[in-house]
């Protein structure tokens, strides 16, 4: 059965744990995202486990995250990546299935797969430490085309490491005219700036960008970034946090409130729940507006939970929704 949208990025295991400032560990700030290795990772989570309480472990990965609350919101999704070979692999790659999004573009193994260690502070900002094992190894041949290009929206997302990317630039070359493609750069990304990613960002029909990345992405403040980006695809969605989001195109923008918050617990995911919520508005064929209202309806939604426990169902679409409903 063919997909409505399939995602293209890493595929982790997050381990969330609540504490009052995750500057207990040294080089991490809050709402900032570090790269690391297994060992470096065990002595941090010595430190955490010390101050701070598991809020669970969860399947991760942002292409993977949109990918769950599409599939919640009623829509036919399948993920792309690499997992180990080892006991996490089979988590990462349950909790999809469990949530009915297709892994048949999944490579498995040698090695151990993707971990992120997510600390949530007292506001639900979240800290990110990952250490990418598996995703890394990822390359083209790994590559089912045929999968990729059967879906009407190719979802992409940032690996760490070259090969990967590579990969995702060699296949939005390949890419025929007709899918669509949307690209969410991430932090990862946005560092390697525009040069690394523009043969994406040119063949992309949608960019989703916070502030933070597309300012580092183009070394211009927000909105000029915006004008840049413009210059080469025709949709640049802007998520703006507190004060909602913008969608911005050739000769215009429209401003998008942010959806009223009733808790937050867990900052993490939202960003890519927000992408769920209007690649399902697009794929309705709902206005640019209405796009951005179902998608800050969605992430506001999901805050109120750890991890996909409060990822929003079909009736968000129609303007209401609840925690799963």
């Amino acid at each position: 059965m063919a997909m409505d949208v399939v995602g293209f990025g890493s595929l982790n295991v997050d381990m969330i744990y609540r504490v009052a400032d995750p500057r207990v560990v040294d080089n991490l700030k809050p709402g900032g995202e570090v790269f690391g290795d297994k060992h470096s990772l065990e002595k941090i989570l010595g430190v955490v486990k010390r101050v701070g309480v598991s809020c669970g472990v969860w399947g991760g990965g942002s292409a993977a995250n949109t990918m769950v609350a599409l599939s919640r919101l009623g829509f036919r999704t399948g993920v792309v990546g690499r997992v180990g070979s080892d006991a996490n692999a089979d988590l990462i790659l349950e909790g999809l299935r469990s949530e009915g999004v297709d892994t048949g573009g999944v490579k498995s193994g040698p090695g151990e797969s993707g971990v992120c260690l997510t600390l949530v502070d007292r506001e639900g900002e979240r800290t990110l430490y990952v250490v990418p094992n598996a995703n890394s190894l990822l390359s083209y041949e790994d590559l089912d085309l045929d999968y990729l290009f059967g879906a009407k929206v190719l979802h992409l997302t940032s690996f760490v490491g070259t090969n990967p990317l590579e990969a995702q630039l060699r296949v939005v070359r390949k890419a025929p005219k007709g899918l669509h493609i949307s690209f969410d750069p991430g932090e990862i990304y946005a560092r390697l700036g525009l040069d690394a990613v523009m043969d994406i960002i040119k063949r992309s029909s949608i960019v989703f960008i916070t502030r933070k990345e597309l300012e580092v992405l183009t070394g211009l403040e927000y909105p000029r970034g915006v004008d840049e980006l413009l210059e080469h695809v025709g949709l640049v969605v802007c998520k703006l946090g507190a004060e909602g989001s913008a969608i911005h195109f050739r000769g215009g923008a429209i401003q998008v409130a942010p959806a009223k918050v009733f808790s937050v617990v867990d900052r993490t995911g939202a960003g890519d729940v927000y992408n769920a919520g209007f690649l399902a508005g697009f794929l309705r064929g709902e206005s640019l507006e209405r796009c951005g209202q179902i998608a800050s309806r969605a992430a506001a939604l999901s805050l109120a939970g750890y991890g996909r426990s409060s990822y929003p169902g079909p009736k968000v679409l129609e303007g209401g929704g609840c925690y799963g409903c």
